[in-house]
């Protein structure tokens, strides 16, 4: 019986029965329910009232049982050929129901429409005192909003009196939809801050910034704050105890965008006490943003000082931090044999990039009486490994750093050594090499010389008819 009726409440809905018809099926379902329990035959029409729009269609068929006839099924459409169904025509729109709501509900004469109104909680009066008391000019959207973010008409009120006017509903929404309750702004002001508006008191409110916090700054020597000073401080999740314990170490005179500077850089307490403990007792404020900037920890300092640096300064500290200076290289070039190394070596090999390993294979080569001068110059002007070898498996052995420097700085490459060496050019020293490669000689230009009678072999020689111009590449 459950899905009858169903099916009946379906036609309802569908707006294919009348709620009449409905209610005469839903009680004639029910009779012949009764009757079945009771075990007795049941009469659709003596059981329904007999109030039928229809009741003279209902006829008694063989068995003597009545039932509701059955309107005719249309004939079927012949078949095509070829066993094709012809398209069916396009069904008709229905036509429009009289007397039925928008919402799926028949309309009532006595019944009011829903209008835009009905969705907020503001009272007409409520609307009109919102204009000519506090002056807001608002229309049925921004009545919704207020509702939605849960503003009442006691709300404005109690805003009014806490000191904000002039207030939209905009700002009175998210004033509500951050918590920001009358009785904080009325403690704002009682803490003696007045300069504030509605994006200050939001931002206070979100960053935890309780009129009690404001009560121990005071108290802190912090008597004049701005209202951004504050939220910074928030932000950065300062906290007067921080403040206090920053104060005692002897920065009595720092200001709140100091002492957020501080906090940004992971400046805590126990660091400034450390970093006095390893001898730097005037340590100030700029001095502390700088090691926390570049990450200079008090553990940084004393491993320095066992390596012997006793005489380290903060900005030697900074120095070697920024160029990547770990205790590690220090004591690997230590193995090397560059001993006696001060602050400005150590950072002039950072700069330059001078690994330990470099300095090795330099050492392994043969080149042994190499100060921190020369590998920095050796450095500054990419003199690899590789071109060192290459000139050592040429013969070429009997050059100097600043041979190889000067190699560095013209770009003298191993293949152009390599030419110069099969062209047989004598004497061919490193500076001769150097000389050809500043003039622009190469190996076609040499044989294009030849070719023209010019029998020299002496690099000379060979750089004076460059400078002429009397010979060009081909």
């Amino acid at each position: 019986m459950n899905e009858e009726r169903m099916a009946i409440l379906n036609m309802l809905s569908e707006g294919k029965i009348s709620v009449s018809d409905a209610e005469k099926l839903l009680a004639a379902l029910e009779a012949g329910a009764t009757a079945e329990s009771a075990g007795t035959a049941w009469d659709p029409v003596t059981s329904s009232g007999g109030d039928w729009e229809d009741e003279d269609r209902l006829e008694p068929d063989a068995a003597g049982v009545t039932r509701i006839p059955q309107p005719p099924r249309p004939p079927r459409p012949p078949r095509l050929a070829g066993h094709l169904q012809a398209p069916r025509p396009p069904r008709p729109p229905r036509p429009a129901r009289p007397h039925q709501h928008i919402h799926g509900h028949r309309e009532d004469p006595d019944r009011v429409r829903y209008h835009p109104s009905h969705f907020h909680r503001f009272s007409p009066e409520e609307v009109l005192e919102m204009a000519e008391a506090f002056g807001m000019d608002v229309e049925e959207h921004d009545l919704m909003d207020l509702s939605m973010h849960g503003v009442t008409m006691e709300y404005i009120r109690s805003m009014h009196t806490a000191g904000m006017a002039d207030l939209n509903s905009d700002d009175l929404s998210q004033l509500r939809m951050h918590g920001i309750r009358p009785e904080f702004v009325l403690a704002l002001r009682e803490a003696s801050l007045v300069d504030f508006d509605v994006d200050g008191v939001v931002q206070m409110g979100i960053h935890g910034i309780t009129p009690d916090y404001i009560r121990r700054l005071q108290e802190a020597g912090f008597e004049e704050m701005a209202v951004d000073d504050l939220v910074h401080l928030g932000i950065h999740g300062v906290s007067p105890e921080y403040i206090q314990e920053i104060q005692a170490l002897g920065f009595e005179d720092i200001g709140l965008d100091e002492i957020a500077q501080l906090s940004i850089h992971g400046i805590q307490p126990a660091f400034v006490q450390r970093m006095k403990a390893e001898g730097f007792a005037e340590i100030d404020f700029d001095s502390l943003v700088r090691l926390g900037v570049h990450d200079v920890k008090p553990e940084f300092v004393r491993t320095f000082k066992e390596l012997g640096f006793e005489d380290l300064d903060l900005e030697g500290l900074i120095q070697l931090s920024i160029h990547g200076i770990r205790p590690e290289y220090v004591e690997e070039l230590r193995e090397l044999g560059l001993e006696g190394l001060s602050v400005d070596d150590l950072v002039q090999l950072g700069i330059h990039g001078i690994r330990a390993g470099y300095i090795r294979e330099l050492r392994e080569l043969g080149i042994e009486k190499i100060d921190v001068d020369g590998i920095v110059q050796l450095g500054i002007h990419n003199v690899r490994v590789s071109l060192v070898k290459d000139l050592h498996e040429m013969g070429l052995v009997d050059f100097t750093i600043d041979d190889l420097v000067q190699f560095g700085i013209h770009n003298v490459s191993a293949r152009f050594v390599k030419d110069m060496i099969e062209l047989e050019l004598e004497p061919l020293t490193p500076d001769d090499i150097v000389q050809l490669r500043i003039h622009g000689v190469s190996r076609r230009f040499i044989q294009n010389l030849w070719e023209q009678g010019v029998e020299t072999r002496d690099p000379a020689e060979i750089v004076q008819y460059r400078k002429r111009g009397l010979y060009r590449l081909a």
